[in-house]
């Protein structure tokens, strides 16, 4: 599946980055992969999961926000019925039943503990990159203490989030904690001079611009 040039250059004509799968083309021919999308996709990537035809993102119930959001994408992008339901305690989720989308994301990032997320994503279009990261961040990240931080159990999504943010231009310092008995974990934290630009990628968290930040250049 190849959803970018590879050379990160628009052809002639300018490119649509269609959905070429023979799964989503039954869900709905003209999906186009925009910010929208990517953003859907990229919580996926952090929060989601499939069995058989369902697909499930788990939230906070405080993620009103997030729910609406994703909520609309699903329906009006992928023709389903999404369900809002309460799983135990504050844990809540998201699902609907589309076995195409389902299908699409089993084989695009995994449905399992170790998430991937394919190379040729890296040459998508800068709109579009932004929002996958943002959905990512949406799932895994958090903004305290004046600092956006992400952590992961995934290597492989560590790696991807690492490339991407310079792809981007957003300054970060990341560390891997391993202790015995346990699997390592894997933290990014963005630099004050990436505040701003992160703020601006639409999460719903949002961290104070610093009145001082020195710029530094990757």
């Amino acid at each position: 599946l190849v959803l970018f040039p590879r050379d990160g250059r628009p052809s002639r004509p300018p490119p649509t980055f269609r959905l070429r799968t023979h799964h989503l083309s039954k869900v709905r021919a003209d999906n186009v992969l925009d910010a929208e999308i990517a953003w859907l996709f990229g919580l996926y990537v952090a929060e989601g999961s499939t069995w058989r035809k369902e697909v499930k993102l788990s939230l906070h119930e405080r993620e009103v926000e997030t729910v609406e959001r994703a909520t609309k994408i699903l329906a009006a992008r992928f023709g389903t019925t999404p369900a809002w339901r309460h799983d135990h305690g504050k844990a809540w989720s998201v699902r609907c039943s589309c076995s195409a989308l389902a299908d699409f994301l089993r084989a695009t990032f995994g449905a399992g503990v170790e998430r991937t997320v394919p190379a040729e994503w890296l040459l998508a279009p800068t709109d579009v990159l932004s929002a996958f990261v943002a959905g990512m961040w949406e799932g895994d990240g958090s903004a305290s203490g004046g600092r956006f931080a992400w952590a992961s159990i995934s290597r492989d999504l560590f790696n991807f989030m690492k490339l991407a943010l310079l792809r981007l231009g957003i300054p970060f310092v990341s560390h891997v904690s391993a202790r015995p008995g346990h699997r390592e974990a894997y933290f990014v934290k963005i630099c004050p001079a990436g505040i701003e630009t992160m703020n601006a990628l639409g999460t719903s968290r949002q961290v104070a611009v610093p009145a001082t930040v020195r710029h530094t250049t990757i």
